[in-house]
């Protein structure tokens, strides 16, 4: 007698899981749904307050074994002087050596390291119009013959 009801609100049920669940409409991908990992190297830092930006392909990155491929965007609140000067500093600590002198180019910090058989380029800046700092972290593997 009292399966009748409960076998009747199962199909609700389910219903209501499946249309709850949806965020997105369909034929989108969600931010945490967009298929691409971005998984962060422990040995590159990231300044506090700093955000991985990981929906719509926007950060990627792949290890195997002693091959590395990274390319990682950041976003968050902090002066673009403070985010160059932990990255100079927090590098050294992770036996990161700067290849180059900081360069200022378009009004964007670039930096330059490496640490064999690794390369990093790392771009801090902030848009004009904008009151967001952005980092963006490329890191690959140095090929043999390069």
């Amino acid at each position: 007698m009292l399966l009748k009801p409960m076998r009747a609100l199962i199909p609700a049920i389910l219903v209501s899981a499946l249309l709850g669940a949806c965020a997105t409409q369909p034929g989108e991908l969600s931010e945490a749904d967009s298929g691409v990992s971005a998984i962060q190297f422990a040995d590159i830092p990231v300044p506090a307050g700093m955000r991985l930006r990981e929906g719509r392909h926007d950060s990627h990155s792949f290890q195997a074994g002693d091959f590395r491929y990274g390319d990682f965007r950041y976003m968050g609140m902090v002066p673009v002087q403070a985010a160059v000067s932990y990255m100079g500093e927090r590098m050294k600590l992770n036996r990161w050596a700067q290849s180059e002198p900081t360069e200022i180019i378009a009004g964007k910090q670039h930096m330059r390291f490496t640490r064999y058989p690794y390369q990093t380029h790392c771009v801090i800046w902030k848009e004009p119009d904008e009151n967001i700092t952005r980092m963006n972290i490329e890191v690959r593997t140095k090929l043999q013959n390069q």
